[in-house]
């Protein structure tokens, strides 16, 4: 807080939506105190389409489309931008979330990555609780200090064979390719290639920083 200009913005931003603002003492405390002209939220009955014609939303959506510089940030596409939320909360409006939770996406992006996000969470109920805590750390350590681009790479070569050797064959003196010695040869091509996208992997090793990779993303 005290060594950011962009947390302190987004937060009263984020309390503000909540009725609250926020001051500053010294370095380890702060006080929220309610706002007094604080607009009233939406009734009851009003719908999703309606608050987010809201001006607190209208506010929130433009952060989002400002911290990505107009671009998706899936894809990079300028065209067509919309504000994704990547989950719910009961009784939340759509204007009292972190702009973590919010996302730039292109129309198609955005139509995709509702899909995959549930996916997703159909999937989370096989994990057990450990297994999915450990899934978030492993992802998030590794995206902080390796390119992206070069991770998602080899994570793709964990589970793909590259090319593929027919059973049979012989002649011009080579050898038969027994279903045996075709397991054999796919087992190290896979291998081979998991070693090799491993080792581009740690070239990209350091901080984003350093590798010049801006974190479009929020940071609450």
């Amino acid at each position: 807080m005290n060594y950011s200009t962009d947390v302190p913005d987004e937060l009263q931003e984020l309390a503000e939506g909540f009725g609250y603002y926020f001051e500053q003492g010294h370095a380890w405390n702060m006080g929220f105190y309610p706002t007094e002209d604080w607009q009233p939220l939406p009734a009851s009955s009003a719908t999703y389409a309606e608050k987010l014609k809201d001006s607190r939303w209208q506010r929130k959506r433009g952060r989002i489309l400002e911290r990505c510089s107009g671009k998706c940030e899936e894809c990079g596409s300028t065209t067509g931008l919309e504000v994704h939320q990547c989950y719910y909360r009961f009784d939340r409006e759509p204007w009292q979330y972190p702009d973590i939770a919010l996302l730039a996406l292109c129309g198609d992006c955005h139509k995709r990555r509702k899909h995959v996000e549930m996916d997703f969470r159909l999937f989370q109920q096989s994990l057990r609780t450990d297994e999915l805590q450990s899934v978030q750390e492993m992802m998030s350590h590794c995206k902080y200090w390796y390119n992206s681009k070069a991770l998602q790479t080899f994570l793709d070569a964990m589970w793909r064979t590259p090319g593929d050797f027919a059973v049979g064959g012989g002649g011009n003196g080579r050898p038969e390719l027994t279903a045996d010695r075709r397991e054999k040869l796919q087992l190290s091509a896979k291998f081979g290639s998991l070693c090799e996208k491993l080792y581009l992997l740690f070239l990209t090793y350091g901080h984003p920083e350093d590798r010049s990779e801006p974190r479009t993303r929020g940071r609450l």
